[in-house]
């Protein structure tokens, strides 16, 4: 490991980083463990649960679901307000994703 690395390392492991860790909010967990579980292993199980049934051509288009969940997730864990041009972001996101994988 080089003089780079053990830096690194040191700084992401200092003592002023665990002081902020412990001093997390609830919320700040469960945002955290929404991110980790829900939005990214859940959408990653499923997908891949999925690939076993259908082209994978196909499936890649319902990625861009991901960030709607976590859109979700942020409205209701950390009270997000929702704008009509985030409802039109995710209408549209719906609308592609449906298109692209529609049966011609």
């Amino acid at each position: 490991m080089g003089r780079a690395d053990r830096h690194c390392i040191h700084t992401l492991i200092s003592v002023n980083f665990i002081t902020q860790v412990q001093e997390l909010s609830t919320i700040t967990w469960l945002s955290v463990i929404y991110l980790a579980v829900l939005s990214t292993v859940l959408a990653n199980v499923i997908l891949y649960l999925l690939i076993g049934n259908r082209l994978v051509s196909r499936l890649s288009i319902q990625l861009y679901i991901v960030p709607l969940v976590s859109l979700v997730g942020g409205i209701v864990l950390l009270g997000e307000g929702v704008t009509i041009l985030t409802g039109l972001g995710a209408i549209l996101m719906f609308t592609g994703v449906a298109l692209a994988t529609r049966k011609n």
